[in-house]
């Protein structure tokens, strides 16, 4: 018997984690974008124009494909983006403000 099999046979916790990771990432979606990653959920921040202001949404929840980075949202939280941005965030409560850099796209590029 090997040392990884006397582990697993001993109820090990660390070779059962690793075990629930394989088959967390086994039944993980797959990545619609590079079909080989699988996604993971994550809190991300999104950004979006409102009227002639820009908007920064944190914390929102997100899939993640662990390969090549795509963003994805579950229709709930779209939805929800969705009628902050109809009601011009309004109903949101501003949590801080922060400066962006502006850049002129180049002539000629």
């Amino acid at each position: 018997m090997q040392c990884s099999d006397t582990a697993q046979a001993n109820g090990d916790p660390l070779a059962q984690g690793d075990r629930r990771q394989q088959a967390d990432e086994q039944d993980a979606p797959r990545c619609d974008s590079c079909g080989s990653g699988h996604l993971e959920r994550a809190h991300v921040e999104m950004a979006f124009w409102s009227g002639d202001r820009m908007v920064l949404v944190e914390g929102v929840p997100a899939l993640i494909c662990n390969r090549c980075g795509e963003q994805y949202t579950e229709d709930q939280t779209a939805m929800r983006l969705d009628r902050l941005r109809a009601a011009d965030f309004r109903d949101a409560q501003q949590t801080g403000e922060r400066r962006v850099p502006v850049f002129t796209y180049p002539k000629g590029a």
